[in-house]
């Protein structure tokens, strides 16, 4: 047909009607346009949109009426060409369909008389766009299209923003940029989105094309009004996001932080960034915040907020909507306004009062110097009056209508606050009650003249002094902590002493001579004092005197004894100040023990009335307790010069003696010395055993129970046997159960480990008529090992058992000895 015309009226009529119906086709797939010229870099408005541009990778469905062979899809090249039948290339790269339409049907006019052609959208590709400026996240981005029905869904500037992360609070939404690539050029769109939040105009939300590119420029002065609104667009970042922000200034802890929505979900904000931080200080110009932000392009955005504001007329504008990467600056006071200080502290943004607070309180007070002020058991911030009260109260002659609290803000400069205590006692003016943060100074200063109702009124204050109160104070030599402490009476109403502050050490070493105990107190002049007091007068005759009130700055020294009295370390161990009974002690035990090494004694209380138990001093540790814990004393062992050697504060050994003879016999419990922390107690080795002294030994709490006795050889149950210290070598072979019928009856073997190291061996003669004796029948040791012999008759039965062997199954034992026998 190609190159054919019409030769009769059929045809004619035939093309006509084609027509007719092609007129009642709708019109290929169209949207609407941006009515523009194509002009480069010429920047409009926006406008009615322009229809849907091929490009490469649309798929399209051709169709020529009347020609079905050349009717079918094709695919638009990477060159925004289509290869077509007969006819070759045809560029459709930014044609609308329309228009692609007319260029392939001019091209088939030179083979087809007057072509029909419909273009079709079978597949949109998918748009590349490109996104910079105030957005979180610029880029390049591909969003893929849908068509259905002929129509395609385009994306709008709005959607591609959201794809982007959103915009930031830097942008300038009343001007946005479209830049486009059209025909004989690029065009620049300007968009006002402003106008699409407040007025809803959708004409300003456009849809976007391939290759557009968007730009979001910054701002130049960020206006508080249009913050809220910009957050809350559908196309800002998400509400659950975290923000990576730092605030310095006058805040209680400055520095990098996270902030999170709080729990409404409402975004980051200035003042909950500052929360965060911990609240602001008393030193902090609420009405001077600065937001700083940098935006895409690198400038650095400084924006005021007035949180004061916020706090008195409730302008949230203030609480600025934070973005990622803010600094948030709380500058310093250049003056402290008492009145706002006050309202500062009852608001959201104060510090929650959860750590302790150093400051230094100087001047009239009873106790001047650092303290350490706790929060408030009632939750209220600590303030002047506190303070004061923790520094024992003012002096009577202290000038309350002057107090002056010194501060030094974030910038290091010094700030003085003076505040007039008389109104707050007089008026109940409680913005006089400066509340304190960390670092502060607080002086008191002396009055000129002492007015008498001024000095009662301080008198009936809260912040006079009162009794007791807590004192700082040293505690040095034979304690068991030394070092400073805060000393409280140990009963209500009392006054911290001598001994509640030794108790408050941890007591005195056994080491300790309690009877030239020294205090050194400084005068209000600077000269010090010495005092000594004798505690044995205490102890023994009751002397109160002796347990001196203390006072703030008193030091304590007890002072090494350099000869031990064991009656007086007696004394100290039964007495209110003595070291805590309930602390384990690490001691040694060494010498003629069972199980010499290192130990760790607990407190140990006897049943009472229990058999055999040692006395026990109000449950002290002792050297009978050690010793027990060793697993009791060799029978080897010279309890008579047992020796406790101690390590002193002052850097010297001091060695105790102890007779455990003396104790077991007279019942002297001075000579269970009492234990303190790094004794090393030595047990050691007696020159001679008096078997009727080890008698008596072996039956104490410092003996073990059992001592172990291997009876081996020829004995009815041959082993290792358990039998009570200081046993008969007799008893032992009877515990074995006696000689069996193999056994020589007549002598055994002692094996013997001595104390060097080595090892001895003797023959005793085995008579179990005697009673006991070192040669016939000797007390064993532990470890002891007695070997009872073969006789001579079962040495040679073995023997010949062994040579006769191979020919016992024609000779027992027995019919040798009866054939020799007849000989």
């Amino acid at each position: 047909m190609v190159g054919a015309g019409f030769k009769d009226s059929s045809k004619i009529r035939q093309s006509v009607m084609g027509l007719i119906l092609l007129a009642l086709f709708p019109i290929a797939y169209s949207v609407p346009s941006l009515a523009q010229t194509p002009n480069s870099g010429r920047s409009s408005s926006v406008q009615a949109e322009r229809a849907y541009t091929l490009g490469s990778g649309d798929r399209i469905q051709l169709d020529i009426f009347n020609v079905p062979e050349y009717s079918r899809e094709y695919q638009i090249l990477v060159n925004g060409t289509v290869n077509l039948a007969l006819i070759g290339s045809v560029s459709l790269q930014g044609l609308t369909l329309e228009q692609a339409a007319n260029v392939i049907s001019n091209r088939y006019a030179r083979y087809l008389r007057r072509p029909i052609v419909t273009v079709s959208l079978v597949a949109p590709r998918p748009l590349q766009v490109a996104i910079s400026g105030e957005v979180n996240r610029p880029g390049s981005y591909i969003i893929p299209l849908t068509a259905s029905g002929g129509a395609v869904q385009q994306p709008t500037l709005t959607q591609a923003l959201t794809l982007a992360g959103g915009i930031t609070q830097s942008a300038n939404l009343r001007s946005a940029q479209v830049r486009r690539v059209v025909r004989g050029g690029t065009q620049t769109i300007n968009v006002d989105l402003f106008a699409l939040l407040r007025g809803g105009d959708l004409n300003q939300d456009i849809t976007l094309r391939d290759g557009d590119s968007i730009f979001i420029a910054p701002t130049a002065n960020i206006n508080l009004a249009d913050a809220p609104i910009k957050a809350e667009a559908s196309f800002a970042p998400a509400q659950n996001q975290p923000l990576n922000v730092v605030v310095v200034g006058e805040v209680t802890r400055p520095g990098p932080l996270v902030v999170l929505p709080d729990q409404s979900g409402s975004r980051p904000s200035v003042s909950r960034a500052i929360q965060v931080a911990g609240g602001v200080t008393q030193s902090a110009d609420l009405g001077r915040v600065q937001v700083r932000r940098t935006t895409r392009g690198g400038r650095i955005q400084s924006i005021a907020v007035n949180i004061n504001r916020l706090l008195q007329a409730g302008d949230r504008t203030q609480d600025l909507i934070l973005q990622q990467g803010d600094t948030v600056v709380v500058p310093t006071a250049a003056n402290i306004n008492l009145q706002q200080a006050f309202q500062t502290a009852n608001t959201s943004l104060a510090p929650t009062q959860i750590q302790t607070l150093n400051i230094v309180v100087a001047g009239e007070v009873t106790r001047p110097g650092p303290q350490l002020i706790p929060p408030d058991p009632s939750g209220a911030q600590s303030s002047v009056s506190r303070a004061i009260q923790i520094a024992g109260g003012v002096n009577q002659s202290a000038d309350l209508s002057r107090v002056q609290v010194r501060r030094t803000g974030r910038g290091g400069g010094l700030q003085t606050i003076t505040v007039n205590l008389e109104q707050l006692l007089a008026a109940g003016d409680r913005t006089q009650d400066l509340i304190l943060q960390q670092g502060d100074t607080i002086y008191i200063p002396p009055t000129a003249d002492i007015n008498l109702a001024e000095t009662a009124r301080i008198a009936r204050a809260t912040y006079a002094p009162t009794q007791p109160q807590p004192i700082n104070i040293v505690v040095a030599g034979e304690v068991t902590r030394p070092g400073p402490y805060t000393v409280q009476a140990a009963q209500a109403g009392a006054l911290p002493t001598l001994s509640r502050a030794i108790q408050v050490a941890g007591g005195t070493t056994q080491s300790a001579d309690i009877g030239q105990i020294q205090i050194r107190r400084l005068t209000q002049s600077g000269t010090e004092q010495f005092t000594s007091v004798d505690l044995n007068q205490l102890l023994r005759g009751g002397d109160r005197r002796q347990d001196l009130y203390l006072q703030e700055g008193d030091t304590i020294v007890v002072p090494t004894s350099r000869e031990v009295n064991v009656a007086q370390s007696l004394d100290i161990a039964s007495s209110s100040f003595a070291a805590d009974p309930s602390q384990p002690l690490n001691v040694a035990v060494v010498g003629e023990v069972q199980r010499p090494g290192t130990y760790t004694l607990q407190t140990v209380r006897p049943v009472a009335g229990a058999p055999g138990s040692l006395p026990s001093f109000a449950g002290l540790p002792t050297v009978s307790q050690a010793v027990q814990l060793a697993g009791g004393i060799t029978q080897s062992a010279d309890i008579r010069r047992i020796e406790v050697r101690r390590n002193t504060r002052a850097g010297y050994q001091q060695t105790l003696s102890v007779n455990f003879w003396q104790l077991l016999q007279s019942g002297d419990r001075s000579q269970d010395v009492v234990l303190q922390q790094g004794d090393t107690i030595f047990v050691p080795v007696a020159a001679d055993v008096n078997p009727a002294e080890a008698a008596q030994i072996a039956q104490a709490s410092i003996s073990p129970t059992t001592i172990r006795v291997n009876v081996v050889g020829e004995v009815v149950r041959p082993g290792l046997i358990q039998v009570p210290p200081n046993t008969p070598l007799n008893q032992a072979v009877l515990a074995a159960g006696g000689f069996n019928n193999r056994a020589r009856k007549s002598y055994v073997d002692l094996l013997r480990l001595n104390s060097n190291g080595t090892v001895s061996r003797r023959n005793v003669e085995v008579d179990f008529a005697k009673g006991i004796s070192e040669e016939g029948n000797p007390t064993l040791r532990d470890n002891d090992v007695i070997v009872v012999r073969r006789s001579t008759i079962a040495g040679i039965s073995d023997t010949l058992g062994t040579v006769l062997n191979p020919v016992g199954s024609f000779f027992s034992l027995f019919n040798f000895f009866r054939i020799f026998g007849s000989f």
